[in-house]
């Protein structure tokens, strides 16, 4: 996806055989990057959900290997859910982090603002409110997070939406 995004609206620099420069062409001339679709939001939903109710219940324990498990949750998967999912959400075209910085600057530098606080948050319990927030700003178009305890079902499907996932759930709770 981002080489095919690269070649498609790059400027070549230099190309010593004219490879780039055909490479560039063919890209041109085809469709070679599918649209996101309304359904691949169903993965990122869940995803930022369930990391957020983890790192939710960690933070309740008094346990420093739980704690520890939060912070390198909020570290390696807060930022990456939140960040690149937020495209995703919104069905916006793969692109650089470098253009996806600058789609933020000029379209939603609120978000951007709290994220970089975020980043930079070194407390813990704080950190997971903002990320609290951000997740809540993320999965806005798609719906709302998960109230704290919920309870999820893997549904065994090649594409999952939030409707099926509520029909296991209900089918879940008709059970017990």
């Amino acid at each position: 996806g981002r080489l095919v995004g690269w070649l498609a609206d790059g400027q070549i620099v230099f190309d010593r055989r004219g490879a780039v420069q055909r490479a560039q062409a063919k890209v041109k001339a085809g469709t070679w990057i599918e649209p996101v679709g309304r359904h691949e939001a169903y993965g990122p939903w869940q995803s930022i959900n369930y990391n957020l109710q983890v790192v939710r219940r960690y933070l309740t324990s008094d346990d420093p290997t739980y704690l520890m498990a939060a912070d390198l949750r909020m570290l390696i998967y807060g930022p990456q859910d939140l960040f690149w999912n937020y495209f995703t959400i919104r069905q916006l075209p793969p692109d650089s982090e470098k253009k996806k910085i600058q789609y933020l600057h000029e379209h939603d530098p609120e978000f951007l603002a709290l994220f970089n606080r975020f980043l930079a948050e070194p407390d813990r319990h704080a950190k997971f409110h903002l990320y609290a927030q951000l997740a809540e700003r993320v999965l806005a178009p798609v719906g709302p997070l998960w109230p704290q305890g919920a309870t999820i079902m893997n549904v065994n499907a090649k594409v999952v939406t939030v409707e099926m996932e509520q029909q296991a759930l209900d089918f879940w709770e008709a059970l017990v």
